[in-house]
């Protein structure tokens, strides 16, 4: 059994050998599907009907587990900000309540003060003069990324595309 199995829900009744032939094949390290299982569960003999009814099932039933691992991550995630804000508050006071150098050493805690050093970039420089004298340390780095939302919307306003731009109908399946 792998850590996917041990974590995944049973909310609908699926007929057991179509959930171990789906279950089997997935790999353990990874959780993903390895293998093509549409063979082994169209050898079944059970009618299409009752098959993609219980992979249908099956689907939901991992849909509705992927969302609850989503917003568990989400909350985590949410916690680990907040926890993250609270530590770098709690570090400025400390920071501001004892002397820069200051050291102190108790049973339970040990503060004290270490040198660094970072490199500033002056927002006012202007990178391209320094790319051209100092090409290795400058990254010459110019994104352009296509907007696809906004460029729907235009078109479905003006029913025009710029050239390399096409609309493509798909037809999406809904489980629910």
């Amino acid at each position: 059994m792998n850590a996917v199995q041990n974590l995944t829900w049973q909310i609908y009744q699926i007929d057991q050998a179509i959930r171990e032939i789906i279950e089997n094949d997935v790999n353990p390290e990874t959780g993903v599907i390895e293998y093509d299982v549409s063979d082994q569960l169209d050898q079944l003999e059970i009618s299409k009907e009752a098959l993609t009814k219980n992979v249908a099932l099956y689907y939901k039933e991992m849909t509705m587990f992927h969302d609850s691992v989503k917003a568990e991550k989400k909350r985590l995630a949410d916690i680990d900000s907040s926890l993250s804000q609270k530590l770098e508050k709690l570090k400025e006071f400390i920071q501001n309540n004892i002397a820069e150098g200051e050291k102190i050493k108790t049973e339970q805690i040990e503060i004290s003060w270490r040198k660094s050093s970072t490199c500033e970039v002056n927002p006012l420089i202007d990178l391209e003069t320094l790319y051209k004298s100092n090409p290795e340390i400058v990254e010459k780095a110019i994104n352009y990324k296509v907007n696809k939302n906004l460029a729907k919307k235009i078109y479905k306003e003006t029913g025009i595309l710029p050239d390399g731009l096409s609309m493509v109908e798909n037809v999406n399946l809904i489980i629910k």
